[in-house]
């Protein structure tokens, strides 16, 4: 919480912290709006936010989503420290541009948010060759994203792998 509430920032949006940190807030989150009497028919999640969903859902328990955050996160932060990266949104460029964008800078596709906004990710150079592009192909805005590294990219190969090995020892429910 103090981490969360206090920062420094540069010591919450590294991996290992950021990921059980996104969890507590969003768990704390359901918990607030459950206690004004809503409900919830569905939970869905993007990244580090599928844990609170399996959570929420009852996919997982609690311990073993802050035992498998810690591990993500761990693990995800090796990979961070082991190769810089980054990530860029590129917002009001279409996604077949953003695509062309990567492959020519040496970055990929992270996310399609939407089909206005694409997020690339990959080696800092290549983020940075792919800003100027996305802007010299039209984008309105293409902005470097404040994260510890090249998530959802080829470049969180060896976290994916030791991850799984987490993944295998946990108690998932229908």
């Amino acid at each position: 919480a103090k981490v969360c509430f206090e920062g420094p920032q540069e010591v919450l949006t590294a991996s290992d912290r950021a990921q059980p940190a996104i969890f507590m807030v969003s768990v704390a989150s359901f918990k607030a709006l459950e206690s004004k009497g809503y409900s919830f028919d569905v939970a869905a999640g993007l990244s580090s936010g599928e844990w609170a969903a399996l959570h929420y859902a009852g996919v997982l328990g609690f311990d073993d989503c802050i035992k498998a955050l810690e591990a993500r996160g761990r693990l995800m932060q090796q990979a961070c420290d082991a190769e810089a990266g980054g990530m860029l949104t590129i917002i009001g460029l279409d996604p077949a541009k953003c695509a062309d964008v990567a492959e020519t800078c040496g970055v990929q596709v992270a996310n399609l948010n939407s089909p206005a906004q694409t997020v690339l990710s990959g080696p800092v150079a290549g983020i940075e060759k792919a800003q100027v592009a996305a802007k010299e192909a039209g984008a309105k805005i293409a902005k470097v994203l404040d994260v510890a590294g090249a998530f959802h990219s080829r470049m969180m190969a060896p976290a994916a792998e030791a991850f799984a090995e987490v993944v295998d020892g946990l108690d998932f429910q229908a």
